[in-house]
């Protein structure tokens, strides 16, 4: 921050409006075109990655001065030990959601507050309420339709069962396309991203209110974890109330802990995997193009990327494990991860009949090829391979948009 009664300069200047600090920056060099000035300023707030760092350093900083009568340091610090394709920025524009792990009383709901006119105080009206969601996203749903309670119950056709509805399935049933209703939820673009990922953020957090309430229900008491508690003589009151995630609940440390022991409980029985198979998304699919909507791109649509991937996967496993390409399989085992730009993958481990493991050059080479297929005997193939597994030049030294030119000397090329 510049001193008292002085003006800024440099860095400083980025903290202030635009158009304000190019005036400063003018009147500090008269004889400087502002035309240039302007450019280089612009330049610096679109591209510098530290602009928007110092500005929300002097905003932690406003907040804590106001709080506090002592000096407040905020320093920018980078730690060379951190992985660097995790922690570099997506490349496509997606909704993220930051879950604490230790919620607060504020952070712990997203509350909607009303006040009321008689001066009594707030009303609070949570994710639970049937009127959360046409409070909170007010363009998704224009005729106020009411959201998910925990009254409501299943329907069979005719009646109501005794059956409650949860969470999860309401929102399938919101997020599922009918032909005979208009959905503004899936016409959202960002705003739809938004309301995905505050659906699963409240979802997933009814789950785990369930479980920190039913911990005897689980049999809690009985996980090693608290029975070391117990031996060590560290009481409930000294150690926090222990809420313990079971197998069950999806993503836990259990969760985890009990498939990774499955898979190599498969790998040590059939000894190695013979092919470890990965299968990307395609938003050009025609599944997804085809049920797009108007001014759409696959990107404003992540539940029809993931539907269909779902069902390409399952057709894809069918074909190996039923109709048996590669040979008779054993077992397999699979993981599904969301890249960076915003498309699933699927790594697969194969593992097949000890009769028909690949074992030889030549069994290597019936599934695996480095070259082009011919064009006139299997066109949609070729065509595939020359769109989607070949890298050529880009930008400015292949004018022709990365077209694939086949010669004789480019006939074999491995695939990227």
């Amino acid at each position: 921050m510049p001193a008292k009664e002085a003006e800024a300069i440099y860095w400083q200047l980025f903290l202030y409006d635009p158009a304000h600090a190019l005036s400063i920056c003018e009147k500090r060099n008269p004889n400087l075109s502002r035309e240039v000035l302007a450019t280089i300023q612009d330049t610096l707030l679109q591209h510098n990655i530290f602009t928007p760092l110092y500005r929300q350093a002097h905003e932690i900083l406003k907040d804590k001065h106001a709080s506090s009568d002592k000096p407040v340091q905020v320093s920018l610090h980078f730690n060379e030990n951190s992985d660097k394709r995790r922690y570099n920025l997506p490349a496509v524009e997606e909704v993220s959601i930051i879950v604490p792990e230790k919620p607060s009383d504020v952070t712990a709901t997203r509350d909607i507050l009303l006040h009321l006119k008689d001066g009594s105080g707030f009303t609070r009206i949570d994710e639970c309420h049937p009127a959360y969601l046409p409070l909170h996203y007010v363009l998704l749903f224009p005729y106020g339709e009411l959201g998910w309670s925990t009254e409501l119950a299943q329907w069979d056709g005719k009646n109501y069962t005794d059956t409650r509805l949860s969470h999860m399935q309401f929102f399938d049933y919101r997020l599922f396309e009918r032909k005979s209703e208009y959905s503004t939820i899936l016409r959202g673009g960002k705003l739809f991203q938004e309301f995905l990922v505050d659906v699963w953020a409240s979802t997933e957090q009814n789950r785990l209110d369930w479980l920190r309430f039913n911990q005897r229900k689980l049999r809690a008491d009985h996980y090693a974890s608290i029975i070391k508690m117990k031996e060590a003589g560290i009481m409930p009151n000294q150690g926090g109330t222990p809420c313990v995630l079971p197998s069950s609940h999806i993503g836990s440390p259990r969760h985890m802990y009990e498939i990774y022991q499955d898979s190599m409980a498969i790998t040590r029985f059939n000894h190695h995997p013979d092919i470890f198979l990965t299968m990307t998304a395609n938003p050009n699919w025609t599944k997804i193009k085809d049920e797009l909507k108007q001014h759409q791109y696959a990107s404003d649509r992540p539940d029809l990327v993931a539907r269909v991937f779902e069902l390409k996967r399952k057709t894809l496993m069918n074909e190996i494990t039923k109709k048996n390409v590669f040979g008779e399989v054993v077992a397999h085992v699979h993981t599904i991860e969301f890249q960076k730009r915003g498309l699933p993958h699927m790594h697969a481990l194969i593992f097949l009949e000890k009769s028909q493991k690949i074992r030889t050059v030549e069994q290597v080479d019936e599934f695996v090829s480095a070259e082009f297929p011919d064009e006139k005997e299997d066109p949609i193939l070729f065509d595939t391979v020359r769109k989607c597994m070949v890298h050529g030049p880009c930008g400015d030294r292949d004018p022709e948009e990365n077209v694939l030119k086949i010669t004789p000397k480019n006939t074999m090329m491995l695939r990227a």
